[in-house]
């Protein structure tokens, strides 16, 4: 741990896989192609938490709501999570988690990059 021991903050925005839920390789019924990406993805011996935590997949809807939860989940959420955790076992106290669920403007979940323009404004600010 040879860093800067100053509070930090980290975030994640609610839809962050949406844009890349449409990398999914796999073509198909939603049911079969959310499995086959979930098992390519995070293994078979995983596939039973997979269930328990996207839930069932009945739809195409439910499919594309399920991979691009995955998706948030792996590409932005868990590795968050992972350093945020080791920077507070570093240093105690100094880590500050935000979460951006809407925009206040939209009913719409908030996807990977939306918050730009927040963080873009703090800056020019301070």
């Amino acid at each position: 741990g040879n860093f800067s021991k100053v509070p930090i903050i980290v975030g994640t925005n609610a839809n962050e896989g949406f844009l890349f839920s449409f990398m999914n390789p796999f073509q198909g019924p939603s049911h079969e192609t959310f499995a086959s990406f979930a098992k390519h993805y995070a293994g078979p011996s995983r596939m039973s938490d997979i269930r328990r935590t996207y839930g069932s997949v009945n739809s195409e809807l439910d499919g594309r709501l399920a991979t691009s939860k995955l998706m948030g989940d792996a590409l932005f959420e868990c590795p968050t999570r992972m350093f945020a955790n080791k920077v507070e076992q570093l240093n105690p106290n100094s880590v500050f988690f935000y979460r951006f669920s809407r925009d206040r403007r939209t009913v719409q979940s908030l996807f990977h990059k939306a918050t730009n323009a927040i963080w873009d404004a703090f800056e020019q600010s301070s």
